[in-house]
């Protein structure tokens, strides 16, 4: 087996394990942590890794959907993240799905920018679901909890310019910016001046 059917493997194993309480995420973790910095450098890759953490987070965050963001006010993390952090046997399985969004919003931030042809290819294997990885979850990486280190506070920083980033892209996606002679028109200069904005 070559290095990609491995990747396909591992994800495709992942995704099996329909919930966080699965036994078989116990054995997985340590394959997908082991094979992430190869994940990271494959955006197709990266992209079904992503889906598959933020689907899997999403539930943590279900009593956030009735709380208003816009408060300004620092919001606390929801009580079934805290449970699952407090827990053993939960707490090694949320930190590496909340590593392996944060390695990919670091290493690769293509994964996670808006995409909006989707694949109408039914295989899983070769396609590329629509939208963002991060439209499943209401809270950007940089805010997820992370395991101590002393330079949290630099990789959050970091977290967030890519997150800015990967923003910029998808607003740049969503009004269909690519091709080369739209740069040269009006069409292309209004794109720039969103995009700046």
């Amino acid at each position: 087996m070559d290095r990609s059917e491995w990747l396909i493997w591992v994800l495709e194993a992942c995704e099996r394990a329909k919930t966080l309480e699965d036994g078989s995420w116990k054995a997985l973790i340590p394959v997908l942590l082991s094979y992430l910095p190869d994940i990271a450098q494959s955006e197709f890759f990266a992209r079904r890794l992503a889906y598959l953490a933020t689907r899997r987070l999403s539930v943590l965050f279900q009593d956030y959907e009735q709380l208003n963001f816009s408060s300004g006010n620092p919001i606390p993390p929801p009580s079934a993240l805290i449970e699952h952090l407090n827990c053993p046997a939960h707490r090694t399985t949320v930190l590496a799905l909340v590593s392996a969004l944060q390695v990919i919003t670091l290493e690769c931030p293509t994964a996670l920018v808006y995409n909006g042809n989707p694949s109408s290819n039914a295989d899983v294997r070769t396609s590329v679901p629509g939208g963002s990885p991060l439209d499943l979850i209401c809270v950007s990486p940089s805010a997820l909890p992370m395991p101590p280190r002393a330079n949290n506070p630099i990789i959050r920083a970091q977290l967030r310019l890519a997150e800015e980033q990967i923003r910029a892209r998808s607003r740049a996606v969503e009004v269909k910016w690519s091709c080369e002679e739209w740069q040269h028109s009006s069409d292309g200069n209004s794109i720039v001046i969103i995009i700046e904005t």
